[in-house]
């Protein structure tokens, strides 16, 4: 944010630098939002996990078990 406010100053001579901190910082945003997505895959793969058990289809429960383990892959 300081920086923000320093290059807000310099107006339109700090137009470049801006456009990096804006460009970083939304690059850093996907970032988050791709993670976000993942954790949310991963959460859904449970809750079908859990349907599976409860309908007694332990070959889905399995296939979703690994399935599961490939996404968590993703997070670490």
């Amino acid at each position: 944010m300081r920086t923000y406010l320093q290059l807000l100053e310099k107006g339109t001579q700090g137009a470049t630098q801006q456009k990096e901190l804006f460009h970083a910082h939304a690059k850093e945003l996907e970032y988050q939002i791709e993670r976000l997505q993942i954790r949310k895959q991963y959460l859904e793969g449970k809750v079908a996990y859990w349907d599976a058990l409860e309908r007694g289809d332990t070959e889905a429960a399995q296939r979703i078990t690994e399935e599961n383990h490939r996404i968590a892959a993703k997070l670490t």
